[in-house]
């Protein structure tokens, strides 16, 4: 086996290339090559998200593939930001916040997130005191309430190494800058878009498709416009009538939403991993439309199980089929409480409501998110999430009690308002985009 042939849609034609991209990195060093078939789909309608917002976690994956992220933000109307902003949630009428990167800092040997949950709830009754302001407690949070960035430093003394950020891209630029990427003869052999003989034992091939989510995208609704103001946070946004996520471009913003009845029809499909000594099947999950990210935390880790079974020359040994097929399976199955927990969180959703309520009745019983819990998640975020929706922890480490409470919200205070100074001292978010990308401008 000495060939990999990925094989997409229009529909799931941006994972293909991400797909490729990383297969090209973790081959690099063989003699093994890859190429990739992008077919046409049913519908071709204009239903899927123009932009997406990729976590930090997930950022730094791309860039460590061999994206630039200048050339990217420049190509990809690409703006930074800074976590996701929730409107019209339970009806809470102030916007709520969850960033991206970690609350507070660590204090003898307490974590941050622990110091404000029990922050938090100690001061949760008091009249002055504004729930659902997770926002206070980061850097982050900070720099998206003043509409302020800069890029972090590499001290660890520097207040400015604890900001954390992703980006919003548009979706068609990020497929131009990786298909440009793997069209680079020095880097690529094989052909971008045509098709391979796939009978011969020496190509293993690799089936990515999005057919199962293309009939419920069909009554999607995509608006674009002008983006006068920039915004460090993608917006998501729940009503009677659906469901809807805004993305903020450098000079555009465009919205998506999805209806009631159509966001049922997502949550009910179910995803089958099919595998074979020559081929690998990996329908897409219809819910990871719902995530802000469309998806990409999904195919990274798919890369990840991939990685671990990649073609040598004695082939894809037929005892792992299982063992990827299962790691797959539970990929999809983790993709789709991702997806589902801010609808199951608005109130307006109840599946899978046996996977959110375990994962919640954890976290307010310990005040922690077990890694092998939400292996595809960032931890933090998962932490910020549910504080920022009041699930506040019954109880933390031994170590978030080290303080008595006139010392905790002394430290609280002193860190918020050194979190408030930094990020007034940065520069305008608009301003620093235009002067960071006025050379590819």
């Amino acid at each position: 086996m000495s060939h990999v042939n990925i094989i997409c849609d229009k529909n799931s034609q941006l994972h293909g290339l991400i797909m490729l991209l990383a297969m090209q990195s973790l081959l690099k060093h063989t003699h093994f090559t890859s190429s990739i078939e992008i077919r046409p789909t049913a519908l071709e309608a204009d239903c899927l998200p123009k932009y997406l917002t990729i976590s930090p976690e997930e950022w730094s994956w791309l860039l460590s593939l061999g994206l630039d992220e200048t050339q990217v933000l420049a190509k990809s109307d690409g703006a930074f930001c800074l976590g996701w902003s929730f409107k019209n949630w339970l009806g809470i009428k102030q916007e709520t916040f969850c960033g991206f990167a970690p609350l507070l800092a660590p204090v003898e040997g307490a974590r941050g997130a622990n110091l404000a949950a029990r922050f938090m709830r100690e001061n949760q009754h008091q009249s002055n005191f504004q729930q659902h302001s997770t926002a206070l407690y980061s850097l982050n949070g900070q720099c998206w309430k003043t509409n302020h960035f800069s890029h972090p430093v590499n001290s660890p003394t520097n207040i400015l190494s604890t900001l954390e950020y992703g980006v919003q891209l548009n979706v068609e630029g990020l497929c131009e800058v990786i298909q440009s990427k793997c069209s680079n003869p020095r880097e690529f052999t094989g052909n971008l878009e045509g098709t391979s003989d796939t009978s011969t034992s020496s190509v293993l091939s690799i089936s990515l498709l999005g057919n199962n989510f293309t009939d419920a995208m069909a009554s999607a609704n995509i608006k674009t416009s002008n983006n006068t103001s920039g915004s460090l946070a993608c917006e998501l946004s729940v009503s009677e009538q659906g469901f809807g996520i805004t993305h903020f471009g450098r000079t555009t913003a465009s919205s998506w939403r999805l209806n009631t009845s159509t966001i049922a029809k997502i949550v009910k499909v179910q995803v089958d991993v099919q595998t074979s000594s020559q081929s690998l099947s990996m329908h897409l999950p219809a819910s990871m439309m719902l995530c802000a990210d469309m998806g990409i935390t999904t195919i990274r880790q798919y890369i990840s199980r991939l990685s671990q079974m990649l073609p040598t020359n004695q082939g894809w040994l037929s005892n792992t089929q299982n063992v990827i097929k299962n790691n797959l399976q539970e990929i999809n199955a983790t993709c789709r409480l991702r997806a589902l927990l801010p609808l199951y969180l608005s109130g307006k959703n109840a599946s899978n409501s046996a996977q959110c309520d375990a994962l919640i009745n954890n976290f307010v019983h310990c005040g922690m998110i077990e890694e092998a819990e939400t292996p595809l998640f960032d931890q933090a975020i998962m932490e910020n999430l549910l504080l920022a929706f009041n699930y506040l922890p019954q109880s933390e480490s031994g170590n978030a009690h080290l303080l008595n409470e006139e010392a905790l919200s002394s430290l609280v205070n002193r860190v918020q308002s050194q979190f408030k100074q930094s990020a007034m001292a940065l520069p305008n978010h608009k301003e620093y985009l235009e002067r960071y990308l006025s050379r590819y401008l």
